[in-house]
């Protein structure tokens, strides 16, 4: 390989080394190096090792570049930290299943001779005329099974990957508060008459729960730009994917639970806040499943 002016160390017997190694991508780097600056060089191998020499007249430059690439180059790339999951996420994941299951069976044997539907759906006019409780039982309430098994599945995938990254209470109780903020979101854009129900807008809220946390993990950990972008790009394609198609999807829930979670996220980034104690991550825990039974509470009394 040679460098600018197409310079032979045959042409030069003071050729000088200014490095050295043992495999070919070191020297090559710093070869590279030496071409930004138009320092001519040449690669060389000699045995097994991998030599950059340059022109007599041009060592004291080409080290002197090389030491300053060596400097700017020290902590780089910074050391991966190994991750340590701040809770497996299992248990949070078959609660979220069991509630959701539970009030499709009350839902569908019209438990208490009530229309659960009817009650709790987020019918866009009652929650602006003062009922707020349907931003949240309406999360609970499904149409079918199908609907059912799709928002248990991927809402306990994504809430159990965020429960790894901020720990079991923030990350159910925070799924619940961006669902039921994209609920009352889209209550305020949509006619009165508008209905929706089904868990996808807290599964869209958990999402962008998730893409903002690891987009902020990433960050501190200094990872090279694609990297740190990937969730926020990936994120954006699962909404397109998942949330934007079908003949009943509301997307406009769906859009409004994900800027709800992305918003929420940037109060719960991992390292920007210390974690809960044991008694704040228990209190955490239950309250979720406590809005959801007095807001249910309120919905049929």
């Amino acid at each position: 390989m040679a460098g600018p002016g197409d310079w032979k160390e045959a042409d030069d017997p003071r050729a000088a080394v200014v490095f050295q190694s043992a495999g070919a991508r070191p020297a090559r780097e710093r070869a590279l190096v030496l071409t930004s600056v138009g320092v001519a060089h040449r690669l060389v191998r000699s045995g097994r090792a991998h030599l950059l020499i340059v022109p007599a007249e041009d060592e004291e430059r080409a080290l002197g570049e090389l030491a300053r690439y060596e400097r700017e180059n020290r902590d780089w790339p910074p050391p991966e930290e190994r991750f340590e999951p701040a809770a497996r996420g299992l248990w949070g994941a078959a609660g979220y299943a069991l509630m959701l299951g539970t009030v499709f069976m009350l839902q569908s044997g019209r438990a208490l001779d009530a229309d659960w539907v009817a009650r709790g759906g987020a019918r866009a006019g009652a929650i602006r005329g003062g009922e707020w409780w349907r931003c949240l039982t309406a999360l609970t309430l499904h149409t079918d099974a199908a609907h059912l098994l799709g928002n248990v599945f991927f809402g306990a995938l994504f809430g159990s990957l965020l429960a790894q990254l901020v720990g079991n209470g923030r990350a159910w109780l925070g799924m619940l508060v961006a669902g039921a903020v994209g609920n009352g979101l889209n209550a305020l854009v949509q006619k009165p008459d508008h209905g929706s129900i089904g868990a996808s807008t807290a599964v869209f809220g958990v999402l962008g729960l998730l893409m903002t946390c690891e987009w902020g993990r990433r960050q501190r950990l200094r990872n090279r730009a694609l990297r740190r972008w990937a969730p926020l790009f990936g994120g954006a394609a699962l909404l397109g994917f998942l949330g934007a198609s079908g003949e009943r999807t509301d997307v406009a829930a769906h859009v409004a639970g994900m800027l709800a979670g992305l918003a929420l996220g940037l109060l719960m980034i991992p390292g920007r806040r210390s974690a809960p104690g044991p008694v704040l991550e228990l209190v955490l825990v239950a309250l979720a499943p406590l809005a959801l039974v007095a807001a249910w509470a309120l919905a049929l009394a």
